[in-house]
């Protein structure tokens, strides 16, 4: 990874449109009070960090010109991790999971609609925004997909050909193995997390009968953001140790 000490910005389509948000360009402009000519860092959100020079400093439409790409990774070139989450009745909590699951690199956020949900709805464009903040501030080059609302059953039918399938469970209904010593290196990852209350055992079943492993994650009671953090953190440092 290339760090260096300038600001970053986020624009997902800079070589085509070198245009930064409103949000950004207020950032730029009003925050770090950048002028015309300053250097800075941009990122797409899609693996390309550019070195770009602050061309226009208008407050809701700033324009960076690209100098070079300082660093480009491939999407196929490492193991990927989907962490699926009930989200919590505290929306706090969960916008806080969502920041950290970006700093360690998360691939995919799905927030799950479980038999036993606490909470309905969320703010997508509030969370939208805590995961540009986070991806921005780590500098990790690929901005995690968010998808809502989903049941077991629909992430178990879209996500069928993940290698490695996971899903976290509370009860003794089905025989459970250790998340840490079962997920391997070097393979695509998804894992289920369901809310408080846990998943009911037909969702359980369904994973199971779409080739999902119910497993525990150690002998703790966790917070449904705890756990959800706590398998991504297991898979990152599991898929670092081979690197």
């Amino acid at each position: 990874m290339i760090f260096n000490e300038l600001p970053s910005f986020y624009c997902p389509d800079v070589e085509l449109s070198p245009v930064l948000s409103l949000e950004e360009s207020a950032h730029a402009v009003k925050v770090l009070r950048l002028q015309s000519g300053d250097r800075c860092n941009v990122l797409d959100g899609k693996g390309k960090m550019y070195a770009c020079t602050l061309a226009e400093t208008d407050p809701k439409a700033a324009i960076v010109l690209v100098d070079s790409v300082i660093q480009e990774i491939e999407r196929g070139g490492f193991s990927k991790c989907i962490v699926c989450m009930a989200p919590t009745k505290n929306r706090d909590r969960t916008e806080w999971f969502i920041e950290k699951a970006v700093e360690l690199g998360v691939s995919d956020i799905i927030l799950l609609h479980c038999d036993r949900s606490e909470r309905e709805k969320v703010s997508v464009e509030r969370l939208e925004k805590i995961m540009v903040s986070a991806m921005k501030q780590s500098r990790h080059l690929f901005l995690p997909s968010l998808s809502v609302g989903l049941s077991v059953e629909e992430v178990c039918r879209k996500w069928k050909g993940i290698e490695q399938k996971f899903i976290a469970y509370c009860a003794e209904t089905f025989p459970k193995k250790d998340l840490a010593s079962t997920m391997t290196a070097g393979s695509d990852c998804i894992i289920m997390i369901g809310p408080e209350g846990d998943f009911t055992d037909t969702e359980v079943q369904k994973a199971v009968d779409s080739g999902y492993i119910p497993v525990s994650l150690g002998t703790y009671r966790l917070r449904t953001e705890t756990a959800a953090l706590y398998a991504l953190a297991s898979f990152r440092c599991i898929n670092d140790r081979k690197q």
